[in-house]
Order: C-alpha cells, then structure tokens, then sequence
C-alpha cells in the first residue's frame, strides 16, 4: 500500500476554508493550475507541499492521505 492525497477531501476544503481554488493557490504560494492537476491526480505534490497545505487547511498530513494498493 502507498499513500496519496484523499483529492476529493482537499477539493472540499479548499471549498469550504477558501471558497476558490485561486484562493487557495494564492495563499499556498502555488499556482492555481498547479492545486488543479493534484486535484484531477495529474501531479503528486512534494511532502513539504502537503505539510503547506494541510497548515492551511487546518487538517493533519493524514487527513489529507489515502492508502492505496502500489501500483507495479
């Protein structure tokens, strides 16, 4: 099992604590195109990113994962 970030919970967050992505981007010193390919699973953000964002959110790193089967 490996872990990755829960998008459907970080999309819902940054609704709910920013209202919009650029928002949220812009507070996390991001590009809004960027938060947009983590949340369609297109980019794998850096842990230091998930620390970010989950400050920014209010949430533990753990909050923000998924286990998931690893891929061969």
């Amino acid at each position: 099992m490996e872990k990755k970030v829960d998008c459907r919970l970080l999309d819902s967050l940054i609704k709910s604590k920013f209202k919009t992505r650029l928002a949220f981007a812009a507070a996390a010193g991001v590009s809004r195109q960027y938060v947009t390919q983590i949340l369609k699973g297109q980019r794998s953000p850096s842990l230091s990113t998930i620390i970010d964002f989950a400050a920014l959110l209010e949430v533990t790193v753990d909050d923000l994962l998924i286990e998931v089967e690893a891929q061969p």
